[in-house]
């Protein structure tokens, strides 16, 4: 013969009892489902939406204050992309150092990466040194990847089918105490048959303003 379970009164010390002995796995769940979504709520709201994405890919390493210094200047040269009411830069840096190069599977991480910032379409600043300028324009199809120069910079005198221009006079690196000797922007390809984007345009400010 079953057993007849008797349901205690609503709210009191029996009935709580009862409640957690016979659902307390769904109490758990859902005191993890409801935390989880308070997380993830936190992190949505708390992420920060970058308006552009400069991409320092060299041999070197920018500290974190001098990059931010950096971001900083180009934010008050920069457009409100997502109208979110602020001007948020993004200083990122693939760091191809000597040691970082000689580690087999660093470098291929590092190779993968930057081969998928080149095909993602959103990344339209580059700020390369000398030897990482080199290593790009190796590859056959840096004509798909980047804009000549000449179309965009507002710097007189660059010659056709070149892709960076230097930024050893750069006052924005200079200011930020970085040396900038060796360093070259570049400005990945865009599509002219509907006019520039505002995110293109953006890139091109931002890329002469590091210039002068």
């Amino acid at each position: 013969m079953a057993e007849v379970v008797v349901k205690p009164k609503a709210f009191t010390k029996e009935w709580f009892g009862y409640v957690w002995d016979y659902y307390k796995w769904h109490i758990i769940v859902g005191i993890v489902a409801v935390i989880l979504a308070v997380i993830t709520i936190v992190q949505i709201c708390t992420t920060v939406k970058y308006d552009t994405n400069i991409n320092f890919v060299a041999t070197t390493v920018v500290t974190t204050e001098n990059a931010e210094e950096i971001a900083a200047k180009c934010a008050e040269n920069s457009s409100d992309l997502n109208n979110n009411g602020k001007v948020d830069i993004a200083f990122n840096q693939l760091n191809f150092t000597e040691e970082n190069r000689e580690n087999g599977e660093m470098h291929s991480a590092l190779l993968n990466k930057l081969m998928a910032l080149f095909s993602s379409g959103d990344e339209l600043i580059f700020v390369v040194d000398s030897y990482m300028l080199e290593q790009i324009t190796r590859i056959s199809y840096t004509e798909d990847i980047f804009v000549p120069s000449s179309e965009w910079a507002d710097e007189a005198g660059i010659k056709e089918g070149v892709y960076a221009v230097s930024l050893a006079d750069s006052t924005a690196f200079k200011e930020s105490g970085v040396d900038s000797s060796d360093m070259y922007v570049m400005v990945a390809r865009m599509d002219y048959e509907d006019g520039l984007k505002p995110a293109e345009e953006n890139a091109i400010a931002i890329a002469n303003f590091l210039i002068k």
